[in-house]
Formats: C-alpha cells, structure tokens, sequence
C-alpha cells in the first residue's frame, strides 16, 4: 500500500479527525492508510479506530517566519500540512490532505488511482467566478493579486499530492517568496485564506482540476446539487456543522455520519465543537423562518427566483467545465456527473421553504 490519507488538527479537532477516520478505515477494499498528524496530546478516553496513526506534530520548525496571522497557533500549525508529505516520503507515493471538517459519503480509493500527469497536486475548485455575488466578494480582483492568469484557483481543504513531485518543492523559499510578495504589492484580501493564498500563488496553474465530487463545499448543498453530483467527500465550509445536528439544516444523512462516527469513537458530548454563537445562531434560524413564513407575497417570489437564478448559474459553471473536459476524474472516467436528469428543475414555489435566506425543497428536509 503506497497511499495514505492524512489530517493536522490540534488536540481539540483531533475527535472530529478521529471520527472522519473511523469511517475511511471502514471502506471496502481501501488502498491507503489512515495517518493524523496531531498538534497536542491525544485523550485517553477516545477510541482510536484501527488502521489510523496518529503522529506527532513536529513540522513547525519549517514554517518561516513574516507570515500573516501566524502568531496563532493555528493558523501556523495549518502551513505545517504543507510539510508532511516529508513525513510520507519514504513509505508512500501519492498522500490525500483532508480538512477534518468533511463527511465521506461514498469510495475514496478511486481518487488514488487518477494520472496526475507529472503534476504535484490536484484539487478541488475554490470559489467561482460564476457566484461572485453569491460570496459579495470580487474574485476576479482577487485572482488579479495573486497573479493567478488563467482564472483557476482550488480549495485546500482537499489536497491530492504527488509525494515525491511535492518534497520536490522549496516550500519554505516559496512561502518567503509568498510573504514578500503579499507584504509589498498584494493589498487587501490577501492572506485571508492562509495557506489557501499562498499555494494559488505558488503553484499558478501547476494542478489538475477536481470535479465537485470530491470538495463538495457547503453552499452546493443549498442549491440542491447532491443528488445530481453525489458527492464522496462533502465539505461543510460556514457555521453549520452537520455534528450540531439542530442547526444543520441540509438532510439527515450528513447528521447521521458523525452520530454513527462519533459513536464509534466514544466521544458522548460534542459541545465542545460549538461555536460561541450556537444559541444565537437557533434564535436567529426561527426568526427568519417565522419572517418568511409571514413575509408578503411577493417578497417570498423574489426569494425563491434568487435561489432558481443562482441555482441555475452554479449548474451551467459545472456543465461548462465538463464540456471543456477540464475535470480531470471526469475525463479519466474516476468519477460520473450527468446534471441532465435533474429532479428539481421543475420546482415550484409551493415546494421550498426557508432557511438562512436561501431556498430549500421540502422533501429534502
């Protein structure tokens, strides 16, 4: 077995890590193994699932200094997942970054097989021209101060690494080129994303496309786009986290993986993974809901026409990029998306209802 999938966390994530690992370990006919990299001390009362490790974190030391926010502990420690490959060089070909926040849904070990094509990465797309408005950021002036030229740039929360290609990498120049250069001409906005900036900066280009299936990010889910891409890893980006299962308002199946992880851990209170605002977030869900529920007519139509105009703009995004067969899973036939037989292209307004000012189908609640 040359491939291993890996995670850093600090030892307040580390059950979520275990958790998400208890499921990857469970896959039929897995080719890799299961590493955590662990920033702390692990807990005696969690149960380590077999088949995971869990390794020190002792990366830190490459991470150079005069890069933004890393005053932190954690927002230094998430560089140090750039340097772990060092770790896998001798025992591994290819290594899977996940952020420990993703559900797996469906077959992992297809990924491994994909021809990366002397490239040292492939990932998922990071945020889309075509929902600019939706993110009330301008990406294309972003992508303008990284110096990313031909449009693309990818999420790292799922980081597939050609091992030796990757530790081929100056990483630690790369990342003092990365510092001068957001210090000196970057402006605002850069350095939000942490290592996210840094490697679309660094790589420009060098990567292969991911489809959607394998970084299938939180706000997808909004837009009722599963059952057309089935997605295998789903990433729940936002503050709705599918393990405070009052708030996760996107179906019981995303609740339902870490209810069944969570339980094979033996992690009995989650409360430590709540944000501050969990109450506050439940006041303000009933409120919007009782506002729409009451809301003029009207005002529900706008609603409800935003949701079907965006829903159409993020599925054409998707249809363009299979066309242009620039998923490279896709065009190797790892994966399979067909967003023709859509079963809620004709919904209605009478089958939505609200939530967070978004749409979402009843049936599916």
């Amino acid at each position: 077995m040359r491939n291993v999938v890996y995670f850093v966390v600090n030892d307040r994530f580390l059950p979520i890590a275990l958790a998400v690992s208890s499921a990857l370990v469970r896959e039929p006919d897995r080719n890799f193994d299961a590493v955590i990299i662990l920033d702390g001390k692990a807990a005696s009362s969690y149960r380590i699932p077999e088949g995971v490790r869990i390794l020190p974190n002792d990366l830190v030391r490459h991470v150079p200094a005069g890069l933004e926010n890393t005053d932190a502990a954690w927002a230094r420690m998430s560089f140090t997942r750039l340097f772990a490959p060092m770790m896998f060089a001798e025992q591994y070909d290819r290594a899977l970054y996940l952020d420990a926040d993703v559900g797996v849904l469906g077959s992992v070990s297809p990924l491994f097989e994909l021809d990366m094509r002397g490239l040292p990465l492939a990932a998922g797309e990071g945020m889309m021209d075509e929902g600019a408005d939706l993110h009330r950021f301008d990406i294309g002036e972003y992508k303008k101060r990284l110096g990313v030229e031909d449009g693309r740039t990818f999420n790292s929360g799922l980081l597939l690494i050609d091992v030796e290609r990757w530790n081929a990498l100056d990483h630690r120049e790369m990342l003092a080129s990365y510092a001068a250069f957001k210090r000196d001409h970057a402006g605002p906005g850069i350095g939000m994303s942490g290592d996210q900036d840094y490697l679309n900066f660094s790589l420009k280009g060098a990567w292969s496309l991911l489809s959607p299936r394998w970084n299938f990010q939180t706000f997808l889910l909004r837009l009722e786009l599963e059952a057309l891409i089935d997605p295998a890893i789903v990433h729940y980006v936002g503050p709705r986290r599918p393990w405070d299962a009052k708030l996760f308002p996107f179906g019981m199946r995303h609740v339902e993986f870490y209810d069944q992880a969570f339980e094979r851990i033996g992690l009995k209170d989650r409360s430590s993974f709540r944000a501050g605002s969990y109450h506050w977030h439940a006041v303000c869900d009933r409120f919007r809901h009782a506002v729409y529920n009451y809301a003029r007519p009207e005002r529900t139509r706008d609603m409800f026409e935003e949701w079907s105009r965006m829903r159409r703009i993020f599925k054409q995004a998707i249809q363009t990029r299979l066309d242009q067969g620039r998923y490279a899973d896709v065009v190797q036939g790892i994966s399979r998306i067909d967003l023709l037989d859509d079963p809620f292209e004709h919904t209605r307004i009478e089958d939505v209802r609200y939530y967070r000012k978004r749409i979402r189908v009843r049936s599916t609640i």
